[in-house]
């Protein structure tokens, strides 16, 4: 593999990352109010995925996805520790090399493309 389609690749595990760590954060900020339903009344409209229930069950595939890709190694999960709380704004001295954080980021960004995890594309209009 030549050394731009490893950085390309790098890139992209670390977009499809951030983009589910901070949909996960924003869910569970979200699951803190009580949860509001809205009732669609037009058959033909479809439905979006973005009631509280696919939110709750978006934060269950994660953190199911995010044990199987880490394999319980408690090295990557405090790593992974770390770097949620970077996303939610905390100030943290780096106590991991970037190596390390490249590999978690790496692991838990092929499962989450794998399992549909990306925000986009677990969150979009379901057609009847």
């Amino acid at each position: 593999m030549s050394k731009h389609k490893r950085r390309y690749r790098s890139a992209q595990g670390y977009a499809i990352f951030e983009s589910v760590i901070k949909a996960y954060l924003h869910n569970l900020y979200c699951l803190r109010y009580a949860p509001l339903q809205a009732i669609q009344h037009d058959p033909e409209a479809g439905a979006h995925r973005r009631s509280p229930f696919h939110s709750v069950e978006f934060c269950a595939d994660i953190t199911r996805a995010t044990k199987v890709a880490l394999h319980g190694n408690p090295l990557w999960e405090d790593c992974l520790d770390q770097l949620l709380r970077e996303a939610y704004g905390e100030r943290i001295d780096d106590t991991f090399s970037l190596g390390l954080r490249a590999e978690v980021v790496s692991k838990c960004a092929r499962i989450y493309r794998a399992r549909g995890l990306e925000p986009a594309v677990y969150f979009r209009r379901i057609r009847k």
